[in-house]
C-alpha cells in the first residue's frame, strides 16, 4: 500500500476523515404550540401542484408530438467515465548536452510512477508539464540564456496544487543565477548532506515548501503547492505539505548523485494506445526551416493526464487526449531576448478515427466563438484544412491525420492567412506523416 505522507484530501479528492455533512437551512426551532392556518396552507399547495403535474403532462406530450413532427433526432450520447491514459517511462540512450555538459531531467527526481508514494495517485484531471532537452547544444553554439530553469517537471492538481521540479545547471544557467538559487540562511536551516547543502523551509509569502539541494555545479528545487482556497489565492493550507516536502528529499539527493539520465518519455494507453505525442513528431530541425532561425533542441510539453468529452453540434459524442509541444529559437537571452521565436504544435488524439474527422469537419466548416474556418487547399493528412486566426492575432493552421487532429502555430505570422498556410505548409506535412508513421 502507498505511504501517505499528506495532502490526500485536498490532491486526491478523497473525503476527509470525521467529517458530517452540514444541515440544510436554518437551524431547527423549538415547538410551539399548533395553529390551523398550515393545514390551509398545505391545502391550497396541493390543488396548485396537481394543477401544476397536469399542465406539465400537457407540455411534455406536445413536445413529444413536435419531435414525431420534426423526424428523428441525434443518438443519445454515450458517455463514461474518464480515464488515465498517459504513462511515463525512463529515456533510452545517453542523456543530451548543453555546451559539453550531460543535462539532468527534472522528471528523474519525481517520476509519473513515484507520485502514489506520496499519495498523489494521478488522475484523470492531472496535468504534466515537462521542459527537456531531445538534443546537443556544442559549445560554439551556445548563447546567454534567461533566468528560468533548463530543466522543469510540473504535477497539476485540482484548484491548482502540484508539486513542480526546477534544475539549474551552468552553462545555461549563469554564474550570478547558480549563485541566487543556493540555499539562503534567512530562510531556514541548511544541512550538509554527501557534498550537498540541502534547504527545506516553509515560504509563508507564497504558501509552499521549498527543498533545494545545492553544489556549485547543480541546484535542484522541489516546490510542493497546496490547492487555492478561491480565486485570489492560496492560503494557510499550504503547510499541509510538510510531510510531501520531507519524502522528496532523500530521493532526490539519490537522484542527484546517479548523475544525468536521458528524458524520460510518454505514452498513451487504453484506448489511445500507440498513438503518438506532440513533441516526438515536431522536431527542431522542421521548426528551423519554418523560422529561418536555429533552434534550440528543447521540447516545452504539456500533457493532460485523463481524457476529455467533446460533444459535437450534432450530438455525437468523442473522446480525446490533449498535448501540446513548443520549441523556440537559440536567441540571447533566450525566451525572454529580442527576437526570439517559437512554434506551437496542439494535438488531440482521439479515441477512434470518427470523432476525429467529426471534429475536423466542424472546426473547417463552422463559425466557433466568433471564429470563422478559412478553407485551405491542399493535400495535408487525411481531412480538411483550413486556417483559424485568434484573437491573440496568432493564424493556426489545422489538419487531421488519423486518429489525430493538429494546431500548427509560429510567432510573428504573416499578415495574410493563405501565405501563412503556405509558410507553414512543409512542416506541417512533416508532422502529418510522422503522426502517420
Amino acid at each position: 500500500m502507498p505511504n501517505q505522507p499528506g495532502w490526500n484530501q485536498h490532491w486526491a479528492q478523497q473525503p476527509q476523515q470525521n467529517w458530517q455533512p452540514q444541515p440544510w437551512g436554518p437551524p431547527p426551532q423549538p415547538p410551539r404550540g399548533k395553529k390551523k392556518w398550515p393545514r390551509v396552507v398545505f391545502a391550497v399547495f396541493g390543488v396548485l401542484f396537481i394543477a401544476f403535474l397536469t399542465r406539465l403532462g400537457f407540455v411534455i406530450v406536445e413536445r413529444q408530438s413536435k419531435q414525431a413532427d420534426d423526424g428523428p433526432t441525434a443518438p443519445a450520447a454515450n458517455y463514461r467515465d474518464h480515464v488515465v491514459a498517459l504513462a511515463q517511462s525512463p529515456g533510452a540512450g545517453s542523456p543530451n548536452s548543453y555546451g559539453g555538459t550531460a543535462m539532468y531531467d527534472a522528471c528523474e527526481f519525481l517520476p509519473m510512477d513515484a507520485l502514489d508514494n506520496l499519495g498523489l495517485p494521478p488522475s484523470p484531471e492531472m496535468t504534466v508539464l515537462h521542459n527537456y532537452f531531445d538534443g546537443d547544444v556544442p559549445p560554439d553554439r551556445t548563447v546567454e540564456e534567461d533566468s528560468l530553469a533548463p530543466s522543469v517537471c510540473s504535477y497539476a492538481f485540482p484548484k491548482q496544487a502540484g508539486v513542480t521540479i526546477e534544475v539549474f545547471q551552468p552553462p545555461y544557467t549563469a554564474p550570478d543565477r547558480m549563485r541566487a538559487w543556493q540555499p539562503d540562511p534567512e530562510d531556514g536551516p541548511i544541512m550538509q548532506d554527501r557534498d550537498f547543502s540541502v534547504q527545506n523551509y516553509y515560504d509563508p509569502g507564497n504558501h509552499w515548501w521549498d527543498v533545494r539541494l545545492a553544489r556549485p555545479d547543480l541546484v535542484v528545487r522541489a516546490t510542493v503547492k497546496g490547492p487555492r482556497d478561491t480565486a485570489g489565492g492560496r492560503s494557510e493550507s499550504g503547510r499541509d505539505g510538510k510531510p510531501i516536502a520531507d519524502a522528496l528529499v532523500e530521493p532526490m539527493l539519490a537522484r542527484a548523485l546517479a548523475g544525468p539520465t536521458p528524458h524520460r518519455q510518454y505514452e498513451f494507453t487504453g484506448p489511445y494506445s500507440g498513438q503518438r505525442d506532440a513533441c516526438e513528431v515536431f522536431p527542431a530541425q522542421g521548426v528551423e526551416a519554418v523560422l529561418n532561425k536555429p533552434v534550440k533542441p528543447q521540447a516545452w510539453a504539456n500533457y493532460r493526464v485523463g481524457d476529455t468529452v467533446m460533444t459535437e453540434f450534432d450530438g455525437s459524442v468523442s473522446y480525446r487526449v490533449e498535448n501540446k509541444c513548443t520549441r523556440h529559437t537559440l536567441t540571447e537571452g533566450g525566451r525572454i531576448g529580442d527576437g526570439d521565436g517559437e512554434a506551437k504544435l496542439s494535438l488531440s488524439t482521439w479515441q477512434d478515427s470518427q470523432g476525429a474527422t467529426n471534429r475536423q469537419t466542424a472546426l473547417c466548416r463552422d463559425t466557433i466563438g466568433g471564429i470563422a474556418p478559412i478553407p485551405v487547399q491542399a493535400q495535408l493528412g487525411d481531412g480538411p484544412v483550413c486556417t483559424l486566426q485568434t484573437g491573440n492575432g496568432a493564424t493556426l493552421l489545422t489538419f487531421k491525420a488519423g486518429h489525430t487532429t493538429a494546431e500548427l502555430s509560429v510567432s510573428d505570422p504573416l499578415a495574410d492567412p493563405a501565405q501563412e498556410a503556405q509558410r507553414l505548409m512543409p512542416l506541417a506535412q512533416q508532422v502529418a506523416t510522422n503522426l502517420a508513421g
